[in-house]
């Protein structure tokens, strides 16, 4: 019987202590969702860390304060 499974996960899930992205880890992350939607799940992957990996993208230090500069 196929499940629906909620997947959330966060910046520090997402990123290194250093900023940058956990690329194995989101590796790992990829490689289990396909395996669950090959048995028929339904995943949804939920995300927190958006702000944080994409300050880890455009080479942010820290995350910025302000909703502008969240934007």
């Amino acid at each position: 019987m196929p499940l629906t499974i909620v997947i959330k996960i966060g910046t520090s899930s997402l990123t290194q202590d250093n900023g940058n992205l956990a690329i194995a880890t989101i590796a790992t992350l990829v490689e289990t969702l396909c395996h669950l939607r090959r048995f028929g799940h339904r995943v949804v992957l939920v995300s927190s860390g958006a702000v944080g990996v994409g300050c880890a993208r455009i080479g942010l230090s820290e995350k910025p304060k302000t909703i502008a500069g969240k934007q």
